[in-house]
């Protein structure tokens, strides 16, 4: 397998080259994302999805449950 096949495979997994609707936000989300910059879930997701709204996230986090964060190994959330 290639370099290439692999980055392509891994962008897919993503949803970076086709975004997902808004409402799929924990499937966006679902191959991991990782935060290096405290405050930039919002954009991460945004390139994820159509239409997002970044008030979504929260309501995800906090009332639903059907996001998790957690902090990296390395300190990076």
């Amino acid at each position: 397998m290639q370099r290439q096949q692999i980055n392509a495979f891994r962008i897919q997994q993503h949803h970076l080259t086709h975004p997902l609707a808004a409402s799929q936000l924990e499937e966006a989300a679902s191959a991991g994302i990782q935060i290096t910059v405290p405050g930039t879930l919002p954009v991460a997701l945004g390139l994820r999805l159509r239409k997002f709204d970044p008030a979504e996230i929260e309501h995800a986090l906090r009332e639903k449950k059907s996001l998790l964060e957690i902090t990296g190994i390395r300190g990076a959330g």
